[in-house]
Order: structure tokens, then C-alpha cells, then sequence
């Protein structure tokens, strides 16, 4: 049939399609007679979508279900998308003997991946069907047609075995003795070349390994999609090694062939990826993920990964939107698998709490409460990331001056029994803070008692909440207990200079307090000495120089009496 008349096929089922009563059975036949047209015409990636429609249908019989997905690895493995491919034709008269032709296809596909060890492993139930096992040396890469080539391909079957057993030891053995064969030259020495790399990849001698594919890619023909191949091996081998950069450029190399396309093109480009990622570059990565995503191979669960990497790429660019938007457009992909479901939930969530952290950082504080909650909406069993937005909302709160808010907030983090350590004993220091705001000094204490019970956090964070239960006890009139929680807080090193100003400056209050003017005055002078004290400077001068009158006036009474 000339290509114009599957045009006008297409155009005649896409007519019959159109019809209500078109339905069951006769709806599949047209389907699949419209994708069989459609390969034809080598749209193989319309023709896959159509042939998902088809198997869709519940009518569907079982002859259809064997009939299709073959027509489905057809079109993959002219796609290269090798792995795709064998998963198709897997699907097919799994327990009997193949049709010849049909065998012979599979065995193709099989062919490409046991070349490769690094898919072995992955792919281990070529080893299930017997008839696969026997017939895999008669489809062997050379025509059998003189006595070496025979040798060769036996040589190669046994090869491939050992791999499969994990006897890479043996199976180097074997390809050593291949590359000696004269027969042994171009495109096949190139391929056996790689599976020497591969094996002594596996065995984790990568500079040996490099070396290997290194001679394979210096051979002449070593080019489209075998040099695509090999440089792809020999950039995952770098990668091994951290020579990101090198590795980068290898794939670069690889992507710049035209043989380069379709799935071979995406596995290069997304092993790029993993190597930007390593080193950091994460605007590049974004670039090589949005190239990735608008490819039309890039669909499914394979779509939903892809976009769920791009967004931990986006997270560690602090892009928190985008990130949010690109989770979002990952879980909207019904291909998604339940558990990657839920993991692809919790990275939007913490997504979401990393924007409310960065929005508190600009005080941005009612943007990054309302990102708290979105955040807690999502994030209902992750109880760490719960208590870090729960206690992160409470300090936006105690910003805004909602302390009643704050302190709620604050007793939610603290339930949670994933909640300890010094991150509990930091929610306690702010939760006593919020109580002071109310004036509830009494619980306040109670609240940095608790803070200061619990061991690992660093002086300098001790000592603030040393210096707010001093000042919790100032209010409350108890002046020696407030001074003695100054003096500890004075005790503690590593403090800035203002701090320790403004703990000296309420240490003077409570010496003024207790009438103990010139002690006060002391205490007064070491904090003016201190040169990073600017904010209450003015106020502590006004209280030295009453306490010195206070002094003199005292002295002045005492002379008289």
C-alpha cells in the first residue's frame, strides 16, 4: 500500500471512530488498524498512544492483549527504546514457544540489553523462559558463516552467560580472547570493546575501564549510535570516579551525534543531569530537565520522576514557587506509583516550608504563615518537618504581635514526639518568650527552666534564655534571682558585644532596684565601655547618672544624720 492510501486509511477510521455505535470490539479493531497504519507511516509515537486506547477498552479479548502490545514493542524498539521494547514483547505468549518472526524480534531487543551488564541485573527474567535461553545463540551478532565466526559467536553466548551468573571474572576472560580473533574488527570489536569496560566497570575498576573505552572510541567505526553508547558507558564511569566535569563533557559529546534521539537521547541527558547535580549546577540542571520534558518520549511515570527531580533542583535554588507549581504537575500524572506519590506529596510539602522559612527571613510574615499551613496541610505523618513549621509559624506570630497564636503554636510542635533535642529546647526558649509579651512571667520561667534542662544547645542560645529569665524575674520584683541569672548569662563565652550590654543594663536595674547604687553604677560603666552597644546606650547613661544622684544624695543624708 502506498504511504498515501494509510493517510486515507487513518482518515476512514478516525470516521468510524467518530460514530456513537462504534463501540466493544469494533472500536478495537479500528483502533488498532489505525496505529498499525500510523506505524506504517513511522509515527510510532501517535501509533503507541493509540494502542493504549485500544488495550483501555474492557472488551478487550485475550488475543488482542498478545496481538497489540507486540504491534506496541514494534514500535519501541524503532524508537530505540530498547527496554520498553523487550517489557512489550515480554507480555507475549509468555508461557509457549514465539512464532519465528516474532521471536526473532524479542531476541533483537533482548540482544541490545544483555550487551550492556549494568542492565542485567534489572532485567533478569530473560533466564525465566527456556526457550529463550536455547534459542538466543542462533540470532548471535555475526552470521555463522566460517569457522572463526562460529567460534565467535559461541564464545560470545557463553560470555553473556557468565555476565548473567555474575562471573565477570570469567566472562573478562572470554571477551580477552574474542578481541583476538582476526574476525573481530569494526562495529563487533567495538561492541565487544564495551562489554570488556562494562565488565570492568562492575568490578569497579573504572581507570581500567576508561582505558577500554577510550581504544573502542578510537576505532573508525565507532560512530552513531555505538559511539553514542560508548561515550554514554564511559561518562557513567567517570561519574563513578566524581570527575563530574569530565563526565559532562563526555555526555556532550554524545548528545551533539544525530543518532542521539528518542529514549538513548533521554538516558544521556538525565545521566548529565545526575553529574550537574553533584557538582552543583543546579541552573544548568534545570535547563537539561526542561530540554528533557518537552521531548515526546518524556511521558508517564518516567514524566513524573523527571519533574519531581526538577523540583528538589528548584528547591536547592530557594525557587520555592516553581518548585510548588512543578510537584504539583508531577502528581497531576496518574502513571505515578502510590509510594513515589507519596514521596513526590512530602517534597511539595517541605517545598512549601522552605518558602515560608525564606518569606520569615525577608519578614515577609503573613505570605510565610500562610505557607506554614499549606505546608502542615501536606505534611499531616512527617512529624519532624511538622514541628519545624509549626514552631517556624509560631515565631511569624510572635512577630506580628499574636502571642496567644504563637503560643499555640508552639504547644502543637512540642506534642510531637519526633520534636527534641535542642530543637525542643529552642521552641520552649520561644514559647517562654511569648509568655513574657503577656506578661504571664510565672509560666515564662517555667517554660526557659524546661529550655535549659535539656542538653546540647550552643552558650550562646543558653545564655539568651538565662538573660529572658532574669528579665522575667525583674518584672516580677524578685531582684537576687533575676541577678544571679544575669551573672550566669555574663558567665557564658561567645556572646555578641550588644547582648552582653543589654544583660548588664537590667543587671544595673535590679543593683538599682535593691539600692545598691554603686554597684549599679559599675555594672552601668561596663556596659557603656563596650563599643557594638548602640541601641539602649542613651537609656543606660540616664540610668547611670540617677543612680549617681541617688548615691550622693544617700551619702549627703547619711553625713547629716
Amino acid at each position: 500500500m502506498r504511504l498515501e492510501r494509510y493517510v486515507e486509511a487513518i482518515e476512514s477510521f478516525n470516521a468510524a471512530l467518530a460514530i456513537p455505535e462504534c463501540t466493544g470490539n469494533t472500536r478495537i479493531n479500528a483502533l488498532r488498524m489505525k496505529g498499525n497504519s500510523l506505524f506504517f507511516l513511522k509515527r510510532y509515537d501517535e501509533a503507541l498512544v493509540i494502542y493504549d486506547n485500544a488495550l483501555s477498552i474492557s472488551e478487550c479479548s485475550a488475543e488482542d492483549r498478545e496481538e497489540i502490545p507486540y504491534c506496541k514493542g514494534q514500535c519501541f524498539w524503532h524508537l530505540e527504546r530498547y527496554i520498553e521494547a523487550v517489557e512489550s514483547f515480554a507480555r507475549i505468549f509468555p508461557e509457549h514457544i514465539l512464532p519465528e518472526s516474532r521471536f526473532r524480534l524479542k531476541i533483537k531487543a533482548l540482544n541490545w540489553l544483555i550487551r550492556d551488564p549494568h542492565n542485567i541485573h534489572k532485567y533478569s527474567y530473560l533466564m525465566q523462559f527456556p526457550t529463550i535461553a536455547e534459542k538466543f545463540g542462533k540470532y548471535s551478532c555475526l552470521k555463522q558463516c566460517s569457522t572463526s565466526a562460529v567460534k565467535y559467536g559461541e564464545s560470545c553466548d557463553k560470555g553473556y552467560r557468565l555476565i548473567l551468573k555474575g562471573s565477570h571474572k570469567k566472562a573478562l576472560a572470554i571477551y580477552n580472547s574474542l578481541l583476538l580473533i582476526p574476525e573481530c574488527q569494526g562495529e563487533e570489536r567495538v561492541r565487544t570493546l564495551n562489554i570488556k569496560a562494562a565488565i570492568l566497570s562492575c568490578s569497579n575498576c573504572y581507570d581500567e575501564s576508561l582505558s577500554v573505552y577510550d581504544e573502542a572510541l578510537s576505532i573508525q567505526k565507532c560512530q552513531g549510535l555505538y559511539r553514542v553508547k560508548t561515550l554514554y558507558d564511559k561518562g557513567i564511569c567517570l561519574a563513578k570516579l566524581r570527575r563530574g566535569d569530565e563526565a559532562v563533557a563526555v555526555y556532550d559529546e554524545a548528545l551533539s551525534i544525530s543518532e542521539c534521539r528518542g529514549y538513548v537521547r533521554l538516558q544521556v541527558l538525565e545521566c548529565k543531569n545526575n553529574c550537574l547535580f553533584g557538582l552543583k549546577h543546579y541552573n544548568k540542571e534545570v535547563v537539561v530537565y526542561d530540554e528533557i520534558l518537552s521531548t515526546n518520549e518524556c511521558q508517564g511515570y518516567f514524566r513524573a520522576k523527571i519533574l519531581d527531580k526538577k523540583g528538589s533542583c528548584l528547591c536547592d535554588l530557594e525557587r520555592y514557587d516553581e518548585a510548588i507549581a512543578t510537584y504539583a504537575a508531577a502528581l497531576s500524572i496518574s502513571e505515578l506509583i502510590e509510594k513515589d506519590r507519596a514521596a513526590v506529596f512530602g517534597k511539595q510539602g517541605v517545598a512549601l516550608l522552605r518558602q515560608g522559612v525564606a518569606l520569615f527571613g525577608l519578614e515577609r510574615y503573613d505570605e510565610a504563615i500562610e505557607s506554614f499551613n499549606a505546608a502542615l496541610a501536606i505534611l499531616e505523618h512527617q512529624g519532624a518537618y511538622r514541628a519545624v513549621a509549626l514552631h517556624n509559624k509560631g515565631a511569624c506570630l510572635g512577630h506580628l504581635g499574636r502571642y496567644d497564636e504563637a503560643i499555640a503554636a508552639y504547644a502543637a510542635a512540642l506534642s510531637i514526639p519526633e520534636h527534641s533535642g535542642k530543637d525542643c529546647a529552642k521552641t520552649f526558649h520561644y514559647q517562654g518568650v511569648a509568655l513574657l509579651r503577656l506578661e504571664r512571667y510565672e509560666e515564662a520561667i517555667t517554660a526557659f527552666n524546661i529550655a535549659l534542662s535539656i542538653p546540647g544547645r550552643p552558650g550562646a542560645d543558653r545564655a539568651l534564655t538565662f538573660h529572658n529569665k532574669g528579665f522575667s524575674f525583674h518584672a516580677l520584683e524578685r531582684y537576687d534571682e533575676a541577678i544571679t541569672a544575669f551573672n550566669i548569662a555574663l558567665s557564658i563565652p561567645g556572646r555578641p558585644g550588644a547582648a552582653r550590654a543589654t544583660t548588664l543594663h537590667y543587671k544595673g536595674l535590679c543593683l538599682y532596684s535593691l539600692e545598691r547604687y554603686k554597684n549599679a553604677i559599675v555594672t552601668y560603666n561596663l556596659a557603656l565601655s563596650i563599643p557594638e552597644y548602640k541601641v539602649g546606650r542613651l537609656l543606660t547613661e540616664q540610668n547611670k547618672k540617677v543612680a549617681i544622684q541617688k548615691r550622693a544624695s544617700l551619702y549627703s543624708s547619711c553625713l547629716k544624720f
